[in-house]
Order: structure tokens, then C-alpha cells, then sequence
């Protein structure tokens, strides 16, 4: 299974992914992609992404059992400045 989840995200990108993909609630997309079709959809999401953030958790061969990947052009997290 994978999970898909946007933030901020340009409309289009919403409508794109209900096509391979179930919107579960407003920006959280899950689904049983093929790795092909993952793999085209995560580049997608990066290229277009905009302000917005993408976060991907896809099976993997690994001890979890799952990975995770992001894309954003702002940082994750900011830090506020105190005097």
C-alpha cells in the first residue's frame, strides 16, 4: 500500500492522482500503485509541487518494512528567532 499525502498543493495535482489513487480525506491519497507508476507519479509531484509539500510512504525491503519520501521547496520546519 502507499500513502500519499499533500500540503498546500496545487489543485491539479489533487485531480492527477485520483487517477491511480483513493482521496481518503482532503490531501491524503492512498493506493497500490505499481513501482513504475509510483516511481512517475512521486517525479510528478516533485517537479510540480510549488509552495506546497509532498510526502510519499511506499513499501520497501527493509526492517520497517516501508520508506518514506518528501518534497518541498520551503524548509520542513522553521525557527523562530527569540531576544
Amino acid at each position: 500500500m502507499t500513502v500519499i499525502v499533500l500540503i498546500a498543493a496545487p489543485e491539479g495535482l489533487r485531480g492527477h492522482l485520483t487517477r491511480w489513487m483513493i482521496e481518503v480525506n482532503a490531501g491524503v491519497f492512498v493506493g497500490n500503485p505499481s513501482h513504475r507508476i509510483r516511481d512517475r507519479l512521486w517525479e510528478l509531484l516533485a517537479t510540480r509541487i510549488g509552495d506546497g509539500q509532498a510526502i510519499l510512504v511506499e513499501p520497501s525491503t527493509n526492517e520497517q518494512g516501508w520508506s518514506v519520501r518528501t518534497a518541498s521547496t520551503q524548509p520542513s520546519f522553521t525557527r523562530s528567532k527569540t531576544r
